[in-house]
């Protein structure tokens, strides 16, 4: 499964506090439409999630959520945040601004430990 987006602040949470132990980290991409490093990202990130066995991919469009994008200090687009799953909903790891999809990867790589395709892949 690749780039997942959320629509409300209920889906979030249930995402972030689902037990089902089926992922240990979120990554979240804070977009808006008609952002053009954001259409850069967004594809990137649909792709690179194939490889990541522990991590759940989704994308939170900022004009439709944009009180859970100023709860996590998201002012610029796009915003990568990767939590710890059932992390009281605090980000784990430092935000990244901007389409870098090589750091969220090396960044993916070095908190999971993930190097090899998931087996659907």
């Amino acid at each position: 499964m690749g780039l997942i987006e959320i629509t409300t602040t209920e889906e979030f949470k249930e995402i972030i506090n689902d037990p089902s132990g089926e992922y240990k980290y979120i990554l979240v991409e804070f977009y808006k439409n008609n952002c053009h490093p954001c259409s850069i990202l967004s594809p990137k990130l649909d792709s690179i999630a194939l490889l990541f066995n522990q991590t759940k991919f989704i994308k939170i469009n900022y004009q439709k959520l944009p009180d859970l994008a100023k709860k996590y200090g998201v002012n610029i687009l796009p915003t990568t945040l990767i939590f710890e799953k059932n992390n009281d909903l605090k980000y784990s790891f430092q935000p990244i601004v901007g389409p870098f999809i090589a750091q969220i990867e090396s960044l993916l790589k070095l908190i999971t430990g993930e190097l090899e395709p998931k087996e659907d892949f």
